[in-house]
């Protein structure tokens, strides 16, 4: 009896010691980016769609090839955006030393590192089951896969199995195939497929890693081999990787002239429209129900208007609506054409420049047509020329926006009259987006654009109770931790729980009922810390309003213009200090663009997690609010 006491106690450590080990392998290492978030506003299916889209929009010969890439000379080609795109070797066999190369990242970017993956070649007369279908088949029979992960010296645990979080399918989609693309050379094999192939999907496994700081790191990436010869294939690659810095501001990141292209997602525009609202209703809408895209692409066959609504230089339905790179048509009062940019290339939350154009094609008849704006299909900026103004009126909009935020541009009927004539509505339009923004920046209806930004408020924005349990929903900030506390009669409460970190946006806390008959509680969040860290604007006398981010590195606080003056411009640290002392310094200049800059000594004062004040010694103090 004893011996089998110890036995079971033993055992029972065993199992107790085993789960632990499954949970520690199962949790995300804090270097990657969880597989079940979103990245940039994509999940990971979608930027594995990218990936292939990326691969194979790169011209030239097999050496081109990401995969071919010999040493990474070719790595940069065709790269933009918040993730960085690796490739897997198809140079080397076991027994081999690991193939060399090097890569040069800009800071701020996520890594793509692929691993291992299958897929059908595609077929458009293929059913998209089918192929789903033959693609999990031909994984179920590849067997045990072996993947490594090296990042500067330290391991990073890869699941290699079936059920991996990190093996990933990208939806039945669309692959396009350039004529020229380097993937068609005979050594890659990919030249007997269409331009364009349809239904497309993929099995992968692969990891997005966090943004690398500044300098040089050293990633190994390993795979044990391919379908059909695992024993004797390998994909062993040491990638060099310079991260190097860039400038705060990029000016223009989208263009939609000369961005224009006949495939969606490429540089984030895409292409569609949408049915109008009823007479009087609202003028909002839902941006992903509402956005019908059009539909086919290059080398997808003869435009036909429906299938086939690309006919080589524009976008183009059946009845005649049209959207092309610098103009769009109208051939329905029912329906707008919407030219869509999707914020992917923002690294966070920063203030853009919308700058957008209208003009009459043909002054000479309709009764004008109208533009209008949407971001997240709120509509921000609205305008109307009438059918004789031969000139572009051009209005910026500036705004803040988060990475993966959409942008429209519609194209309405509505002329100066106030009805939807569809007469001669054929009009110039073109979208661009830039992280240049002046110093004092006014909204097309002269409004100081950062008097009017919003400061974020706790706001509980929902209570539900359903399923056994009940909910709680409220706004948040990532840099704050929160605390729910609850109570039955409004006067008495308790603690239920704290330390909870916050989303970006939102966060939900929900709690198991103890029995149907459970008295109603209500509940009470409370914020319980924030950093400093975040978007402010700033009052400078003499200056007027400014726009500030400010980013830890332990107790040291750095704040950095956003949109600055003509003394401390866009970009420029403005101020340093230790936010548990409040001793610091401030960049201060006598003339003009840095003219005799100099640091003076000053002090940091947090009123509270919303407001703080920096003091210059003998000259003034800055107020800071923060905003949304």
């Amino acid at each position: 009896m004893k011996t089998n006491s110890t036995l079971k106690i033993l055992l029972a450590a065993l199992l107790l010691a085993a789960a632990a080990f499954r949970a520690q392998a199962q949790a995300t290492p804090p270097g990657l980016v969880p597989p079940t978030e979103t990245y940039a506003g994509k999940t990971h299916a979608q930027w594995l769609e990218s990936w292939f889209t990326w691969m194979f929009s790169i011209p030239g010969k097999a050496e081109a090839f990401p995969f071919m890439d010999p040493t990474g000379a070719n790595s940069g080609a065709n790269q933009s955006g918040p993730v960085f795109f690796f490739a897997k070797s198809w140079l080397g066999k076991k027994g081999n030393p690991p193939e060399q190369r090097a890569a040069t990242v800009p800071e701020g970017t996520a890594l793509f590192l692929p691993f291992n993956g299958y897929y059908i070649d595609p077929n458009p007369a293929r059913d998209p089951a089918t192929i789903t279908a033959e693609n999990r088949a031909a994984l179920n029979d590849w067997g045990m896969q072996v993947f490594k992960l090296v990042v500067d010296g330290q391991e990073v645990p890869v699941d290699s199995s079936l059920s991996s979080p990190i093996l990933h399918a990208t939806s039945v989609h669309t692959l396009s195939i350039p004529a020229d693309a380097a993937a068609r050379s005979p050594e890659v094999g990919y030249g007997g497929l269409p331009e364009a192939v349809y239904p497309f999907q993929s099995y992968e496994w692969f990891v997005l890693h966090k943004p690398l700081p500044v300098g040089r790191h050293v990633v190994h990436l390993f795979n044990n081999g391919f379908i059909g010869t695992p024993d004797e294939w390998v994909s062993d690659v040491v990638w060099t990787i310079d991260v190097v810095a860039r400038p705060l501001s990029r000016d223009v990141i989208a263009t939609s002239a000369t961005e224009f292209s006949g495939f969606r997602d490429v540089a984030g525009w895409s292409y569609g429209h949408r049915t109008a609202p009823a007479a009087g209703a609202s003028e909002n809408y839902d941006p992903a129900r509402d956005f019908i895209p059009f539909s086919g692409g290059p080398a997808q066959g003869d435009w036909d208007g429906q299938r086939q609504q690309w006919n080589g230089t524009a976008w183009k339905a059946k009845d005649g609506t049209e959207l092309a790179a610098g103009s769009s048509r109208l051939a329905a009062a029912n329906r707008w054409t919407l030219r869509r940019w999707q914020a992917s290339e923002l690294l966070e939350k920063s203030p853009v420049a919308l700058r957008w154009t209208l003009a009459k094609a043909d002054a000479t008849c309709g009764n004008g047509v109208t533009g209008a704006l949407h971001i997240n299909g709120q509509l921000v900026d609205k305008a109307t020329i009438p059918f004789d103004r031969a000139d572009a009126l051009t209005r910026t909009f500036y705004a803040l926006l988060t990475p993966g935020d959409v942008v429209d541009l519609a194209l309405r009927p509505l002329g100066a009259d106030g009805t939807d004539d569809l007469g001669c509505d054929s009009a110039l339009m073109t979208l661009s987006v830039s992280t240049a923004i002046p110093n004092f920046p006014r909204q097309p209806d002269n409004k100081l654009f950062l008097t009017s930004l919003p400061t974020r408020k706790l706001e509980l924005l929902s209570q539900a109770t359903a399923n056994g349990r009940s909910t709680v929903n409220w706004s948040s900030q990532a840099s704050a931790t929160y605390g729910i506390k609850a109570s039955g009669d409004l006067v008495n409460w308790a603690d239920l729980a704290s330390g909870l970190p916050g989303n970006p946006t939102a966060t939900r806390w929900s709690e198991p009922l103890t029995s149907p008959e459970q008295p109603a509680r209500f509940y009470r969040v409370v914020e319980e810390s924030k950093t400093i860290e975040g978007l402010w604007v700033a009052f400078y006398e003499g200056n007027g309003y400014e726009l500030i981010r400010i980013k830890l590195d332990g107790n040291q606080a750095v704040a950095t213009k956003l949109i600055g003056d003509t003394y401390i411009r866009s970009g420029e640290v403005t101020w340093e200090a230790d936010i548990k002392t409040g001793v610091g310094q401030q960049q201060v200049a006598a003339g003009s663009d840095f003219q005799g800059r100099e640091w003076v000594s000053g002090t940091l004062k947090i009123t509270n997690s919303d407001r703080l004040t920096f003091t210059w010694t003998g000259v003034g103090t800055s107020l800071f609010r923060r905003v949304d």
